[in-house]
């Protein structure tokens, strides 16, 4: 198993050291990154990071990437023991456990840090907002939380970190999330001549629809009324063929 070596002659005072990975036999010469000291010991970090791209918070290391894997990216640790994109929005894909400590190539050993303090410039998050594993680009990161976009969809919601400043936040990777679509729905629907089909795969026959006209559209019809086909979706219809309304939809599962 690889592991993080600190020099002899490192100066244990300063705040960023130079750690060698210690080669595998595909890289005997194993390589050299610059991390914070307080990532290789325990202890409190209580000084945001004042360089681009460092951290401070624990390691885990002996593990390869599953797939090509960007600085920062969020992974989770699939069945075959390595890393691959987390993604709130996949089964099976999270919850996400760490962050790519260095670009890694699939295949190559990746070293991840699982909370703490971690620093990237090209970040602008929102002071104290929180962070949370992304549903909609794998391995990504934002500050909104998966909400009912879909009736179809089967996000998970992960809260992972939140921000101290722009480029700054504090990450701890729980195992907990929620997942959303448990019970109920509320969206829109466009009529186009009188009809729409929407697709739900969680509708069931014994789910209940409420509708309502959010937007008149065309010629109203008289009534409006709706049809299940479990596991496929429902369709709503107007007694005019010529109706264009934005329809509202409440759904309990």
């Amino acid at each position: 198993m690889p592991a993080l070596l600190l020099p002899a002659t490192a100066n244990r005072s300063k705040s960023l050291v130079n750690v060698f990975l210690s080669g595998a036999e595909d890289n005997p010469n194993g390589e050299n990154y610059v991390l914070p000291l307080s990532a290789l010991a325990p202890g409190s970090y209580t000084n945001a990071p004042t360089v681009d791209d460092t951290f401070g918070g624990p390691i885990i290391s002996g593990f390869n990437a599953a797939v090509n894997l960007a600085q920062w990216d969020a992974v989770y640790l699939n069945s075959s023991g390595a890393w691959a994109l987390a993604d709130a929005n996949l089964t099976g894909a999270f919850p996400a456990r760490g962050l790519v400590i260095a670009a890694t190539l699939a295949g190559a050993p990746a070293l991840i840090v699982t909370g703490g303090v971690v620093r990237n410039d090209a970040w602008n998050w929102t002071i104290g907002s929180n962070i949370y594993l992304s549903d909609s680009t794998a391995g990504g990161l934002n500050q909104n939380p998966p909400t009912q976009n879909s009736p179809a969809a089967s996000s998970n919601t992960q809260a992972i970190g939140w921000a101290v400043s722009a480029d700054v936040a504090i990450f701890n990777f729980t195992p907990t999330f929620r997942p959303i679509w448990d019970t109920t729905y509320v969206g829109n629907a466009t009529l186009v001549a009188g009809t729409v089909t929407v697709v739900d795969t969680k509708i069931t026959a014994n789910s209940v629809i409420t509708l309502s006209r959010k937007t008149i559209g065309g010629t109203l019809g008289t009534g409006i009324s709706y049809t299940i086909t479990a596991g496929t979706g429902y369709t709503i219809t107007s007694n005019s063929a010529t109706e264009t309304s934005v329809i509202s939809v409440n759904i309990v599962y």
